[in-house]
């Protein structure tokens, strides 16, 4: 109050000096002595009537109507730019004055026609008609109402239709009878009926006026005018056109009595546009602001980004070789393998009805390299040379070839201690350059050589056909110091040749990757790991095994290192290189976890870039860290990559391991999203293991392994047979286009929502379908707002719970779309039924939500469809996490039971708050009435930011020999405060025990919690807050709104905050409520997060 005091102490001589020259207000054409003359000078400077043309007992048309409520309700802007949209009905033309207000109403529900054609926007509007649109508009429907509730002597004339409505508008006041005691509902209604019966609407929507508070004074010099609300000054810039009343006159300045209730009504602008001095009833509402700190990742997780490097994705412990007892060593088995995941993505469809096989398409493999001398990556099925291209960019293989030793007239050098035969090896120059292959830089690691005298490989570089040009390598493979039975290699993209070493009863295949044109170095490769060649044969394997496009050409990029990482910068430079080398597709099976700047990493931008500027398809694996949400990998999270997890099917289960599963599922290893800000990732899923090619030097030619890495090339594959499909068809196949058809055209996944199994099973036939029916890309992008990442195209709300945002959305196109919105799941819904956007236009439209209590993962989609084309326009993913709020009440334990089908997961989400000691997560199996434990089972114990803290051992069934135990656990101590991710796994191997479940309970205990409450501050916020009139809480359903101004700014505050712990997207000031909870609770609580 002090504060008050001073403010007014300080404008008392300026305000008496200032009101004595003050500029009269404006006279009005309404006449003063009308019973509704403060009705309609109101809604007059609000610019619901207009100004100077107001006739108080012309009637009122429909769309004269529509535009009061559309103006009312502020949204005369968006009116405006809807006069350019198409018509609603048959009978408006595009011509109409009112067409755009029209379709504002139309857009939210608010308005129907007679017909679905047919609006009748000149016909006057009756009684009847006034109150059910109202009502509508006022968000209150499925009413009920009879006559013998209404007193009115002509109450039969009262349409059936209309009973519920008037019903309820009498018992809010919203409506009376005339004098005689009679309704009229017949009667066409005034512009002065409609100003009072608009104002009361606005009354019972808390939305008459802006502010309530009390008069304190006025600066007319800096148009400024200074109210109290709720206990805090607040200065409103002041309109040119300010109306000012006193009960039901217009006054001037003088004629307001400071410290008096005061009513305020803003503009568009924010400035006080209308001014009441009268008693209003207030609700006694108590309001408290407070700030909430969200979780941040920590200093150790930044340092994890910035020193982490990129690795392949097979799954560390998923190698498997065919020599496993439960697997026959015979082709038939080999085959089978591809064979059941080709007719799990209904591959075979799409090549029975396109022919192709991914013919005239390349593809770059971005990984540990490929071996050129398996057989089945030897010819594509036109005959031509598999491999087009291998280059390396690791610094791995290097031979320093700087020695020039001179040969003697037996053609033969000295070179280290040795002496070489050159025999009749050309050199235009006449100088010979020798250097030595360290055997163990290029043996895979099961084969290294650790003695103290590893074998060392003799090489001779050789300017073949120009002087001082240096081209040609020879390699002394059979180590007998000569060159002159040795095969002459050129880089591998102009020969297409390569060595064979024999190096411990194995082969190794080596092809020269660079030569320095000055004779300095030679770089020689191969593929150390096998992990590149395996991702190969999946992709265009042609031989004893067929890949997915065995038609399709391979350029070999690597970029890992032997021990299965990646400098990024070399990443960049392989996709830099693909792209400007003619691939069409891109396949990057690697992955980096500790990426937390959501798809704008390095690596991910160029991604973008690349996809961008040359056309190049970039596929990428998901990533193995699984099974806790939001941890895909980067580059993964590229807004333009198809990332891919990792599917597995009951007939892959039996085929690969033995196992008898029941229902498709996921790898329990798969990453899962969203993406940090909310974004739709992993974009699909495909088979996540095959048996496929591996390197000569393997004890076998093929191997079964899983990964994600093993489901991207799946996805590659099928893209070689869609470009090729597309080329058929005289289609234009963009990256965008391509991703779209195999979104829209995947099979949906049973039991699993988006974040885990993106846009379902990839279903190459169906996308085969869509590239036929669609035709062209997406067009429309949205965002929404999070506190945490700003804008991002969903929404991922871990921390906090929303109840509306924002959708900004944005027509990219040269033409219109007319959306019509649906969702998922019920809790999700636009307030807009429907919206036009223009061409190049954007559109805001408000989302809500209403979200169960119970804790748990929620993920729906929201949909725009114009249903004038094919396909859906934009989908928003929404995911959601509520978390148990144990802590709330001692003993802080959890204890849930549930029972898994094999393969199967379930996820519980547990919020942890700030001064938590521990956290420990125990799973239970029980024995049955035989003894034997119910199922075989084990936990993933996941932090807030989608990182693994601990993984338990598995509980129940497991071999005799392991031991058996009934109960595992998973351990934090002093846990990252935030919403943990607890999963629960049941062992996809149940049936080799006899099992057909894992039944379980499973125990969160938080311990002891020390200091809950602490992470919520109470700053001093410059917030202020209006009271809500009493009239709003006698409304049973619908919402009120609320006022909200920012003292900082000067201004309507714009921004998002916690109402009683929802979370609101606020703008202008203003932000819907629902009613009921504003009377249950009695309390708002305003909430920043940070």
């Amino acid at each position: 109050m002090n504060n008050i005091s001073k403010w007014r102490s300080r404008f008392l001589i300026i305000i008496f000096i200032l009101l004595l020259v003050a500029t009269p207000v404006k006279a009005a054409e309404i006449p003063l002595d009308h019973w509704a003359a403060v009705d309609m000078l109101e809604l007059e400077a609000r610019g619901v009537l207009p100004e100077g043309k107001i006739e108080p007992e012309a009637y009122v048309t429909r769309a004269e109507f529509t535009r009061m409520i559309v103006t009312g309700l502020g949204l005369k802007l968006e009116a405006l730019r809807l006069q350019g949209a198409p018509s609603p009905f048959h009978d408006i033309p595009n011509s109409h004055p009112l067409k755009g207000y029209i379709n504002a109403a139309k857009e939210r529900g608010l308005v129907g026609g007679y017909t679905p054609q047919i609006f009748r926007p000149e016909e006057e509007l009756s009684r009847d008609q006034m109150i059910v649109l109202l009502l509508r508009v006022m968000g209150i429907d499925q009413l009920v109402g009879n006559k013998e509730n209404l007193s009115f002597k002509d109450v039969d004339a009262i349409p059936d239709y209309a009973l519920p409505s008037i019903n309820e508008g009498v018992r809010l006041g919203l409506v009376a009878g005339y004098g005689d005691n009679t309704f009229r509902p017949a009667d066409k209604v005034t512009v002065s009926e409609a100003a009072a019966f608009i104002n009361r609407w606005l009354d019972l929507k808390g939305d008459r006026y802006d502010y309530h508070g009390q008069y304190k004074t006025v600066d007319l010099e800096r148009k400024l005018l200074f109210i109290e609300v709720n206990r805090s000054l607040i200065s409103l810039p002041i309109a040119d056109n300010l109306r000012l009343i006193a009960g039901d006159r217009p006054v001037s300045w003088t004629d307001l009595k400071i410290d008096q209730p005061i009513a305020v009504k803003l503009n568009v602008l924010g400035q006080a546009v209308f001014l009441q001095q009268k008693n209003i009833e207030l609700s006694d509402i108590k309001v408290s602001l407070d700030v909430r700190k969200l979780p941040k990742l920590h200093g150790d997780y930044s340092q994890l980004t910035e020193l982490a490097k990129y690795q392949s994705l097979a799954t560390n412990n998923a190698t498997s070789s065919l020599f496993n007892p439960r697997l026959p060593m015979d082709l038939d088995n080999i085959q089978k393998s591809l064979a059941i995941t080709k007719a799990e993505i209904n591959l075979p469809s799409l090549q029975s009805v396109a022919g192709t096989d991914g013919t005239g398409k390349v593809i770059a493999i971005i990984d540990t390299g490929v071996d050129p001398s398996h057989p089945d990556l030897a010819l594509t099925t036109a005959g031509k040379a598999k491999i087009v291209d291998w280059v390396d960019f690791t610094l791995e293989g290097l031979v320093n070839t700087s020695l020039v030793p001179k040969a003697d007239s037996q053609a033969k050098v000295s070179f280290q201690g040795q002496e070489y035969n050159l025999g009749d090896i050309p050199s235009k120059s006449g100088f010979y350059r020798l250097g030595l292959i360290p055997a163990n830089d290029i043996a895979p690691l099961d084969l290294l050589d650790y003695g103290p005298s590893p074998v060392n490989i003799a090489v001779l570089l050789t300017d073949s056909t120009e002087a001082g040009l240096y081209d040609t390598v020879y390699i002394d493979t059979n180590q007998d110091n000569t060159f002159m039975d040795e095969k002459a290699l050129q880089i591998y993209r102009r020969s297409k040749e390569y060595a064979t070493l024999s190096y411990k009863g194995k082969d190794l295949a080596l092809v020269v990757a660079d030569i320095d044109s000055k004779g300095r170095y030679i770089q020689f490769a191969n593929d150390i790991s096998g992990h590149g060649t395996h991702v190969a044969g999946i992709i265009a394997a042609n031989g004893a095994l067929k890949g997915m496009a065995p038609g399709a050409e391979l350029m070999v990029l690597k970029a890992v290192d032997r021990d299965g990482f990646a400098n990024p910068q070399n990443i960049v430079e392989a996709i830099r290189y693909a792209a400007l080398h003619g691939a069409d597709i891109i396949n990057i099976s690697l992955g980096q976890y500790q990426d937390v700047k959501p798809g704008q990493s390095d690596l991910a931008l160029i991604v973008n870039e690349v996809v961008e500027r040359y056309g190049v398809v970039v596929v990428t694996a998901a990533g193995n860290i699984g099974p806790g949400i939001n941890t895909v990998a980067a580059p993964a999270d590229a807004n333009s990559a198809i990332s891919v997890g990792a599917f597995v099917s009951p007939r892959m289960w039996e085929a690969d391991f033995g196992y008898r599963v029941g229902q498709d599922s996921l790898y329990y290893f798969s990453s899962i999203g969203p993406r940090r800000d909310g974004a739709w990732y992993p974009t699909i899923i495909a088979p996540g293991s095959a048996v496929s090619t591996v390197p000569s030097w393997m004890e076998h030619p093929y191997m079964l392994t899983e990964g994600t890495s093993m489901a991207a090339p799946h996805v590659s594959g099928i893209i070689a047979n869609l470009l090729e499909a597309g080329e058929k068809l005289g289609i234009k196949t963009t990256p965008a286009f391509i991703k779209r058809i195999i979104e829209e055209g995947a099979r949906d996944l049973p039991n699993f929502n988006s974040i885990e199994d993106g846009h379902g099973v990839l279903d190459a036939y169906k996308a085969w379908q869509k590239m036929k029916s669609l035709k062209e890309e997406r067009k429309l992008s949205g965002t929404l707002y999070s506190p945490e990442y700003g804008s991002g195209p969903g929404v991922f709300a871990r921390e906090y719970v929303p109840q509306r945002l924002m959708l900004r959305l944005t027509n990219h196109d040269s033409k219109d779309y007319h959306l019509e919105w649906s969702a998922t799941a019920k809790w999700l819904t636009s307030e807009l039924k429907t919206t036009h956007v223009l061409r190049g236009g954007q559109r805001e439209i408000p989302i809500l939500f209403d979200l169960p209590e119970k804790a748990g993962l929620y993920s729906a989609v929201l949909k725009g469809d114009d249903l004038d084309i094919p396909g859906i326009e934009i989908e928003i993913p929404v995911n959601i996490v509520i978390g148990e709020k144990i802590y709330k009440q001692r003993p802080y334990v959890y204890t849930a039971m549930g029972s898994l089908d094999p393969g199967q997961f379930a996820r519980y989400f547990i919020t942890v708050p700030d001064g938590t000691n521990y956290l420990n997560a125990q799973l239970e199996i029980f024995p049955n009435t035989s003894g034997s434990y119910e199922g075989r089972g084990r936990l993933h114990l996941i932090d807030p930011f989608g990182f693994e803290e601990d993984m338990s051992d598995y509980a129940g069934l497991a071999p005799y020999a392991l031991g058996r135990k009934n109960k595992a656990e998973a351990m934090a101590f002093v846990p990252e405060p935030g919403t943990w991710e607890v999963v629960v796994y049941s062992s996809a191997s149940l049936s080799i025990y006899n099992s057909k479940a894992t039944k379980y309970q499973m125990t969160v205990d938080l311990g002891d919690v020390v200091n809950i409450g602490s992470s919520v501050l109470r700053p001093d916020l410059d917030l202020a807050f209006s009271p809500i009139p009493q009239a709003v809480l006698k409304k049973t359903k619908g919402t009120v709104i609320l006022h909200i101004w920012d003292r900082e700014k000067s201004a309507p505050y714009n921004g998002a905050l916690e109402i009683n712990g929802k979370f609101y997207e606020i703008e202008n000031g203003r932000v819907e409520y629902d009613v009921n909870k504003i009377k249950s609770e009695m309390r708002l609580r305003l909430t920043i997060l940070k």
